[in-house]
């Protein structure tokens, strides 16, 4: 009995030592291992990601709290260096609705005026309906309302051509125009009279025209400081510090920035959540091997 004993334990031994496993085993030994390793990796992986994302996001920060300071300094410039006429109208708050008020400071700072060169395209198709009003409000029901695809005049080739489609005059609301409308193709005669446009609605027919008569931006020039010639030139002459030449303090590339700046941030908080249960999943394993 003792001798069957003996063998059916040696028989048992051989049978835990048996290639099959011995494989097993290291297959688990294997997974146990190699689990905390890839986890290390991924971890360094993550902190220099990390790392990244934190300097950019930084930096972009610090971009945006320059492009601020110095739209800033720009605008506190303007206004200081500004030496007001009393005696303007634009300084007198009249309105400029009145008779001649526009028609004052064309004589005054177009005279004697330039002959437009009358060979060029003077048609343009509209790409996006405008909006004209009798006041500076678009609560208000607009006055004219130009639709989209339909061919309307560049220029008026007379006193009017000054104050007419994208040659608009500042008003004392910024954001605001004061224009006569574009008219149609083929209704050169009904020139009407002017009226309150948004400046935002008048970048497009601008591109338009730009493309149509081949127009190349001068240096240092872009689509708003071309729409905004009048606005300068009242201010060098000490009429009017007009507010749509203080730029804004959050344009359109600041907001861009904000966005892709928060965005980095919410990464951030994630890749650092995951960076945390990872961390615990090391440390549970080495828990486990003690």
């Amino acid at each position: 009995m003792k001798d069957c004993k003996r063998i059916l334990i040696k028989l048992i031994d051989t049978n835990n030592s048996s290639p099959l496993r011995e494989r097993s085993s290291l297959r688990e030994q294997q997974k146990h291992c190699c689990h905390p390793i890839k986890v290390k990796d991924e971890i360094k992986l993550s902190d220099y990601l990390y790392t990244c994302i934190t300097v950019l996001t930084v930096f972009i920060f610090v971009c945006i709290v320059l492009r601020i300071s110095i739209t800033i300094w720009e605008n506190c410039n303007l206004v200081n260096k500004f030496t007001a006429n009393p005696d303007e109208p634009y300084q007198q708050r009249i309105p400029i609705k009145e008779k001649d008020f526009i028609d004052d400071y064309v004589y005054r700072l177009y005279a004697p005026f330039a002959v437009d060169l009358m060979g060029r395209p003077n048609t343009f198709v509209l790409k996006q309906p405008i909006s004209y009003y009798s006041a500076p409000d678009d609560n208000l029901e607009p006055v004219i309302t130009l639709e989209a695809g339909k061919k309307y005049i560049i220029n008026t080739y007379d006193i009017n051509s000054y104050k007419y489609g994208i040659q608009s005059w500042p008003t004392y609301n910024k954001g605001w125009r004061f224009v006569i409308p574009f008219v149609e193709a083929g209704n050169e005669k009904s020139v009407t009279q002017a009226y309150y446009v948004k400046l935002k609605d008048l970048f497009s027919p601008l591109k338009t025209i730009k493309k149509v008569v081949h127009y190349q931006i001068p240096k240092g020039y872009n689509n708003r400081r071309l729409l905004l010639i009048k606005d300068e030139m009242l201010y060098k002459e000490g009429c009017y510090l007009s507010p749509d030449l203080l730029k804004p303090v959050l344009d359109d590339w600041n907001i861009i920035l904000l966005v892709i700046g928060f965005y980095l941030i919410a990464i951030k908080i994630i890749s650092r959540a995951e960076h945390c249960t990872k961390q615990k999943i090391i440390k549970q394993t080495k828990s486990r091997r003690i």
